[in-house]
């Protein structure tokens, strides 16, 4: 009689390691250590798409009648020029400190006799005001991307990833405010992104197995009063098809991305919703269907 090959346990060591993995992963929150969910991306950001003015000159003109509503380099601008591709921004920053003022005439404020030595001198606090005014030079040419996050930040990103923030007074001073850097950057080449607001990454193995699932596209980061916002998409949604067939992420991406031409049909998006909004108590679990469509200001 043959006798029976014994099990190979070595076969076993892969599930020795995944099973507590996945064990560990599962009840921790998004962007907790060792949670196989990721916060949400790029959070504070508000989707924008660039509407630009007339001319450069208009623009100079804007950023001009509002610098009472904005500030940079935390400071109110006083002069505002642009020349030889550059933007130059003088603001005038206040400063206040409290120094302390002793007393050197001979009868101190509290002591009743002047003469001991151990009559502490106690000094009287004053505030000084200082104003200094830093210039601001913005080479436009470098202008990347003009970027809008709460609260009422416009921030500009130039190249190798500096950036510099702009806080405005409210959303519609940020609205203008960032259409007159895109305008002054636009002869310099700029040209602003157009996206659908929402950022993309392919399921891993790990999150397949928790949810049961063989394939999606993971929601990483949805942008407020974007198309994806729109179309009901939450931080956090899977998308399993698009137009009826497997999506992945960089095919998702890419369709996307087409919808800002105007003759571009809306995508049948497929999307399982495994996690509601805590803020929002009428967010429900489960399967749906959307539209996702092109952006409507862009013009």
């Amino acid at each position: 009689m043959a006798r029976r090959a014994p099990f190979p346990l070595a076969a076993l060591a892969p599930l020795l390691v995944l099973v507590p993995l996945l064990a560990s992963c599962v009840g921790k929150a998004p962007g907790t250590p060792g949670s196989i969910w990721p916060p949400k991306a790029d959070p504070g950001r508000v989707w924008y798409a660039a509407r630009f003015m007339s001319s450069p000159d208009t623009a100079l003109r804007a950023l001009r009648d509002t610098r009472a509503s904005w500030t940079v380099l935390g400071g109110e601008p006083v002069e505002i020029a642009a020349t030889q591709g550059r933007l130059r921004v003088r603001v005038q920053v206040r400063k206040t400190r409290t120094e302390a003022v002793y007393h050197t005439a001979p009868f101190r404020r509290g002591c009743l006799n002047p003469a001991s030595v151990t009559c502490d001198d106690y000094p009287d606090f004053v505030e000084r005001t200082t104003f200094e005014r830093p210039t601001l030079i913005l080479p436009l040419p470098e202008v990347e991307r003009v970027l809008l996050y709460e609260p009422d930040i416009v921030r500009v990103v130039h190249e190798k990833g500096r950036i510099t923030d702009f806080n405005a007074r409210d959303a519609e001073t940020r609205q203008l405010l960032a259409d007159a850097l895109s305008t002054l950057a636009r002869p310099f080449g700029f040209r602003p992104e157009a996206t659908p607001g929402m950022t993309l990454a392919d399921l891993s193995l790990a999150q397949r197995l928790n949810l049961g699932l063989s394939g999606g596209v993971l929601v990483t980061g949805v942008q407020r009063g974007s198309p994806a916002e729109r179309a009901g998409l939450h931080h956090l949604d899977v998308i399993l098809k698009l137009d009826g067939e497997a999506a992945d992420a960089a095919k998702l991406a890419a369709r996307a991305t087409a919808l800002v031409d105007a003759k571009a049909a809306p995508l049948r998006l497929d999307v399982l919703r495994w996690r509601a909004d805590p803020d929002d108590p009428m967010d429900k679990t489960g399967p749906f269907s959307t539209e996702l469509r092109g952006p409507r200001d862009i013009f």
